[in-house]
């Protein structure tokens, strides 16, 4: 029979064991999962899993900076106004000349008060022949593009243009249901001259329908940007005097 005294004596060393044990349990624990500080949410400094997550960290923060800095996160914008020739029928229309004829809108909503426009009435071939805007500008990279014009359309009979990228084939523009409200409008994803190379390039908008204003044309590689109200623009070199139909 053991004595009390002997049974206080195993208690504690059963005791001290026991703690051991539970200690041994609770630092392969740690080692197992991360313990993250109160205030960044980052594993603790000095612990195992600090110096292992410090690289996986380091690794995603540079995945998130090359993806802000990826192909078409940076499109290009420009004013439809900038164009190099503008040839009647279509006109710029701004706060200094609208209205005219009475045919237009105050031009407030256009980026900088000011948009191209066919007016209602004087355009629509082959009824009134010729009419367009040409532009020259560059691409940084090669690729193909996603074109969008942000417009503004009187009805189901003024809502389109004639495009022509590159002396390509034309193409024609727009054609949906929005009306009386300046919107973004993309191109078709079918038009192959929307493949482009780095360089100069030209853009040719043609007259096709009257009731018809144009306000800024935007090119991307981002299949996922989707321009959204006034965009910024980048200056085009344009003519000083815009073209007559007799070409005087």
């Amino acid at each position: 029979m053991l004595h009390s005294h002997e049974l206080t004596i195993g208690t504690a060393i059963m005791t001290r064991t026991h703690r051991k044990i539970a200690a041994r349990r609770n630092s392969a624990r740690e080692d197992r999962v991360p313990r993250l500080d109160a205030v960044t949410r980052s594993p603790r400094a000095g612990s195992a899993w600090s110096t292992l997550a410090r690289p996986i960290v380091t690794g995603l923060a540079a995945v998130l900076i090359s993806t802000s800095h990826a192909v078409g996160a940076h499109p290009l914008c420009f004013e439809a106004e900038d164009a190099l020739a503008t040839v009647e029928p279509m006109i710029e229309v701004n706060s200094t000349n609208s209205p005219l004829k009475g045919t237009h809108l105050d031009p407030k909503g256009a980026s900088g008060s000011t948009f191209l426009e066919v007016p209602q009435g004087e355009g629509n071939p082959p009824k009134v022949p010729g009419g367009q805007s040409s532009y020259t500008f560059s691409l940084d990279e090669s690729g193909t593009y996603y074109l969008w014009c942000r417009v503004w359309w009187l009805d189901e009979c003024g809502n389109s243009s004639t495009m022509v990228l590159n002396g390509g084939h034309p193409f024609t523009f727009g054609q949906d249901a929005v009306y009386k409200t300046w919107h973004w409008v993309k191109a078709p994803r079918r038009i192959k001259d929307l493949k482009m190379d780095a360089g100069p390039q030209t853009l040719i908008i043609q007259n096709r329908e009257d009731g018809v204003r144009i306000d800024q044309i935007l090119l991307t590689l981002d299949k996922r940007y989707v321009p959204v109200g006034v965009e910024k623009s980048r200056a085009l070199p344009r003519s000083s005097q815009n073209d007559k139909p007799d070409g005087k």
